[in-house]
């Protein structure tokens, strides 16, 4: 035993040199009362000698579950160290109504006989036809925005894509249609209940009789919509 667990067990300030060099051989130690006492191990069973001091057997559960417990926490350290941690992630996808688009009139710039020059006629998104530039005469004939109708899922957002330019043909000459998104109702729409619309104009470019002679020039056109 060393001198710190004699300590430690007992409470008291000596040494085990100082025992064992108590000078009298008979002296003994009484584990009740912490002194050393003359008298007889035989006659006094707690006197014991100072070279085989014991533990007492509170003390010795105490120390005993001390280290026991330091044994727990160290295998359970160990444990804890090399153990795997898990943890779960939810997985989830709606599904909503396929957006679709659907075209219910064609875009109509009624008639016109060309001019001497190139001339640029405007179909707003009501309908109204106007000669922007040139000398072309607008003659007459029907005139109508082109109309679409959206369907999809109540209250989500859309955007609406418009081709950048149709070419008009007669089957041999051409005359270009464009300007499609300043002259469209929207460019983006809100499907209230599900639903929603817009119309469509544009710029067409007349020629000279010589480019464009008479005849019905016609084409078509790709609108898109996606939700945003």
């Amino acid at each position: 035993m060393n001198t710190g667990m004699f300590e430690a067990a007992y409470g008291v300030k000596k040494s085990i040199r100082d025992l064992e060099n108590c000078g009298k051989e008979n002296n003994y130690y009484n584990v009740e009362t912490h002194k050393f006492c003359p008298a007889k191990a035989e006659v006094l069973p707690k006197y014991i000698r100072p070279n085989s001091v014991p533990v007492s057997p509170k003390r010795f559960v105490g120390v005993a579950a001390m280290v026991s417990l330091m044994l727990i926490t160290l295998v359970g350290g160990t444990v804890r160290a090399d153990a795997a941690n898990t943890a779960s992630a939810s997985a989830s996808i709606t599904i909503v109504t396929p957006i679709t688009i659907t075209n219910s009139l064609g875009m109509l710039f009624g008639q016109v006989s060309p001019g001497t020059a190139l001339s640029h006629i405007k179909l707003d998104a009501t309908g109204t036809r106007t000669l922007v530039d040139g000398d072309a005469v607008l003659s007459g004939g029907t005139t109508q925005a082109a109309s679409f109708s959206v369907s999809g899922t109540t209250g989500a957002s859309y955007s609406i894509t418009s081709p950048s330019f149709i070419s008009l043909t007669d089957g041999t000459h051409t005359m270009q249609l464009n300007t499609f998104g300043p002259n469209s109702s929207k460019t983006s729409g809100v499907l209230t209940g599900g639903a929603d619309s817009f119309t469509v104009g544009g710029v067409v470019n007349v020629n000279t009789t010589t480019l464009n002679p008479p005849g019905v020039y016609s084409a078509s056109g790709i609108w898109t919509v996606q939700y945003q």
